[in-house]
């Protein structure tokens, strides 16, 4: 008995883990869902075998194996559903006469056998391993043998359909696949017969059901070709590369039907489609109508060709493309890549226009031999020109003649093989223009391009002949040092392009003073190729403007290890609503005068499942740098109403809730209609909603900005400016904008009796305020020479850890209800 009780323990517990792995892996998979459907089943099915082994007696054991039809009756149903789905013969499920003839078998076996005539305590037998079901004979013919012909048929049809799905099927993984499950289910229907059926029928050994446990042969063995050779989660998506978001070429890819299943803003733009949906699903040949096959294992070479526009128009293009493959062999699809070369085509047009008309001359001219040579001379001069116009075309940048992203490209990986070979360092170094889009605002993009002109020769004579500077952006350059002996060189170059910036920039007579951001990695401590060198010294140069701008920064292991924790967290981000594991704290807003609770400001923080408390500090300039800000922003703004509408209904006094609203959140164009929309639905006064906006938001845009707070304030909402003073805000714009509230920003706060300038501020801040008829919220206060000289100055509002700390909503709760509403 204490066999089996192990064996359907532990067979319940494979049954959960196998589910909830495939599951979890790709929960939007059909097949997945019918396999979980399936583990959970066994997992129940398991469950009741064990509480029918450990029944004290026959009437118990027999009730719980009634019970039992109810996992087994369905199991074999949808088995035979999921092998239809797999075998990709889902279009014939369409039809819900299908679906009826696979679950109807399933519903006769629970009537015939829960319904219609249940087993009795006559037919159960107790044994040292348990209890034991004799067989009933003589029961009639239904009685007897449906549940084996119900159970075959089922299994049977599937082997029919996997040995049918591999024999058609072009791809060595389904094969394999198809051979591990035709395998394990043809093993569970040898055994489970014999065990189940066979010894039963002829009283030879009497043993517990085994078919649960045996079971796992089938079911195992589809977990194991999904584990081995990815069964279900094989997405197109595995392909998408970063690259798609930043080259400026056509980029798309094809499934290995030839059908486009991505393409990148680059390839939409020389389409001339706006919405990637319009030409995802597209066969590769409706675009490109050469007769080409890019399905065919391998890769080209650059070839010319030409595609078909979004208006029926022909563009030639310069097209490449890679086959991309599994380690089975298998064609997953390629990554097509192509150039606009309709500029090229023309020159070359007009090459073979001027070769033709110069054969004409030759023959028409002959007796004036002297005279056609010499114009032959000036055509091939001009061919020859043509041609490295041509070139520069291809590799180089049109504005600065510097080398483009190709180009350095190439030059890079050459580099990479000859410092590998001679065991020499190569020095990358990234180059951002600080502060270039001011210039471009100020001065317009004409300028702004003749400034970017001067940069570049400036660059490019600080540098040796072997280094290369390329231009790979709007403002950033990259520079090649090669043949570095140590950190002092690359330190050197990098101090003495600084250096250069120091000297103004003359554009037209203006004189300019612009400075550069640079980060730097080497080769090959700080990568091993090309993709992960310019990723280190990019996020190397963000750490140089981060630490403010006009400086040099070398990649660092701490660096790396920041941008690595940094795409964790960002993975972990995008599931962190989903699984609730971001949570509003709230803290509360005293009256200065009363020291009664008359606000609070929402807080969100995450608890992650193995970081514990991330601070926001940390995950907020992820969220806004990933976009998230969006879908946390408006998951924080119903949160925070409909928390304050609930704890309205308790009864509580009716107050407001401040939501910090971001940049990015601002400047989606449906906030006004999405705060509507949540004071709508959660049933909120609009008084009881404040939005804190901050004073960089107030710079953005300013008639935009101007006129989306004025239609906020129609609506009711409190408005406030946070950390007030830290920015640089226009008070000409103050006196125009609806602003109810300014709260002091957190350092003037920390310097009251301590530092003279920083209460000079406050006071400035708080007497502004008022002579503006706005209320001014002191926050940060965590002392009481604090509070007093925040009084003093007639300040309205306090909020700080003085009173009252973040807190969850439980504890807000308690703090309102039961701590003391004015604090001594």
């Amino acid at each position: 008995m204490v066999l089996f009780a192990f064996l359907y323990l532990f067979a319940a517990f494979i049954y959960l883990y196998m589910g909830i792995f495939t599951i979890s892996n790709d929960s939007k998979h059909t097949a997945n869902k019918i396999y979980f459907v399936i583990c959970f089943i066994m997992f129940c099915w398991s469950s009741i075998s064990i509480l029918i082994l450990l029944s004290p007696d026959a009437q118990l054991a027999t009730q719980f194996r009634q019970y039992a039809i109810f996992t087994w009756g369905i199991l074999y149903s949808v088995l035979l559903h999921f092998f239809i789905v797999l075998t990709n013969r889902s279009h014939y499920l369409k039809n819900p006469l299908a679906l009826i003839m696979i679950y109807v078998p399933a519903a006769f076996a629970i009537y015939l056998y829960f319904f219609r005539q249940p087993e009795t305590v006559l037919s159960i037998i107790k044994t040292p391993l348990g209890w034991v079901y004799a067989s009933m004979a003589n029961q009639g013919l239904i009685w007897d043998y449906y549940l084996t012909v119900y159970y075959l048929s089922c299994l049977l049809i599937s082997v029919f359909l996997l040995w049918t799905w591999g024999k058609k099927s072009l791809i060595k993984r389904e094969k394999r696949q198809a051979r591990i499950m035709m395998a394990t289910i043809l093993a569970a229907i040898v055994l489970g017969s014999i065990t189940d059926i066979i010894l039963p029928k002829i009283n030879l050994v009497l043993l517990p059901p085994t078919a649960v446990i045996l079971c796992l042969i089938p079911i195992g063995g589809i977990w194991y070709a999904m584990k081995k050779y990815r069964l279900m989660n094989l997405s197109y998506e595995m392909l998408t590369l970063d690259i798609l978001k930043v080259i400026d070429d056509g980029l798309i890819i094809v499934d290995y039907k030839g059908s486009i299943v991505d393409a990148n803003a680059g390839a939409l733009l020389m389409l001339g489609y706006k919405d990637k949906q319009k030409v995802i699903g597209q066969s590769f040949k409706t675009i490109f109508p050469d007769d080409m096959d890019i399905t065919a294992i391998g890769a080209s070479k650059n070839k010319e060709t030409y595609v078909r526009t979004s208006e029926n128009k022909t563009i030639a293009v310069l097209l490449q493309y890679l086959t991309l493959t599994d380690q089975l062999g298998d064609n997953l699809g390629s990554l097509v890549s192509f150039q606009d070369i309709s500029e090229i085509k023309e020159v070359q047009k007009y090459l073979e226009e001027a070769k033709d008309s110069l054969e004409d001359k030759v023959m028409e001219r002959t007796i004036e031999l002297e005279k056609s040579n010499f114009e032959l001379k000036n055509e091939m001069k001009a061919r020859t020109i043509v041609e490295d116009k041509i070139k520069k075309l291809a590799f180089h940048d049109t504005l600065t003649n510097l080398p483009n992203r190709r180009l350095f490209d190439d030059r890079l990986e050459q580099a990479i093989l000859k410092a590998e070979r001679d065991q020499k360092y190569l020095g990358l170094l990234y180059l951002d223009i600080d502060f270039f889009k001011n210039v471009n605002d100020a001065l317009g993009h004409v300028k702004g391009d003749k400034l970017l002109i001067e940069i570049a020769t400036r660059l490019k004579n600080r540098l040796r002949k072997s280094d290369t500077i390329a231009r790979v952006g709007g403002d950033e350059f990259l520079i090649l040092l090669q043949e570095i002996e140590d950190y002092a060189y690359i330190q050197k170059i990098s101090e003495d392009i600084l250096n250069c910036f120091k000297f103004p920039f003359v554009i037209e007579g203006q004189e300019l003073n612009i400075t550069t951001s640079i980060g730097i990695s080497i080769y090959p401590i700080d990568g091993p190729d090309f993709e992960t060198l310019v990723k280190n010294a990019d996020a190397a140069m963000y750490k140089s403007k981060e630490g403010g701008k006009n400086r040099i920064e070398f990649c660092t292991m701490d660096l790396k290890e920041k941008r690595n924790q940094n795409i964790r967290l960002t993975n972990s981000l995008y599931h962190a609503l989903e699984r609730n594991e971001l949570e509003l704290y709230y803290q509360p807003q005293v009256d200065a005068r009363t020291n009664k609770i008359i606000g609070a400001e929402a807080l969100l923080r995450w608890h992650h499942p193995d970081l514990g408390f991330v601070s926001p500090a940390v995950f907020i300039p992820i969220a806004e740098t990933s976009g998230l800000i969006i879908s946390i922003g408006e998951w924080v703004l119903y949160e925070a109403c409909r928390q304050n509408k609930h704890w309205q209904d308790m009864g509580f006094e009716p107050i407001p809730i401040a939501v910090n609203v971001s940049v990015k959140q601002f400047s989606y164009d449906v906030i006004v209609g999405h705060v509507k929309e949540i004071l709508e639905e959660t049933g909120l006064s609009p008084n009881c909603l404040e939005l804190e906006i901050t004073e960089s938001l107030l710079m953005e845009n300013v008639d935009t900005v101007t006129r989306t707070l004025r239609d906020l304030k129609e609506i009711g909402v409190k408005l406030t400016i946070d950390d007030f003073g830290t920015e640089y805000t226009s008070l000409n714009y103050l006196k125009y904008l609806p602003i109810d509230r300014i709260k002091i920003a957190t350092t003037f706060i920390h310097g009251l009796n301590i530092n003279q300038k920083d209460e000079i501020i406050t006071k400035a801040i708080i007497l502004l305020a008022q002579n503006l008829n706005m209320e001014v919220i002191a926050e940060g206060v965590e002392n009481k020479e604090q509070l007093d000289f925040l009084k003093e100055s007639a300040c309205d509002i306090i909020q700080g850890y003085y009173f009252y700390k973040p807190m969850s909503k439980d504890e807000f709760e308690k703090a309102v209800q039961f701590a003391l509403l004015v604090i001594v």
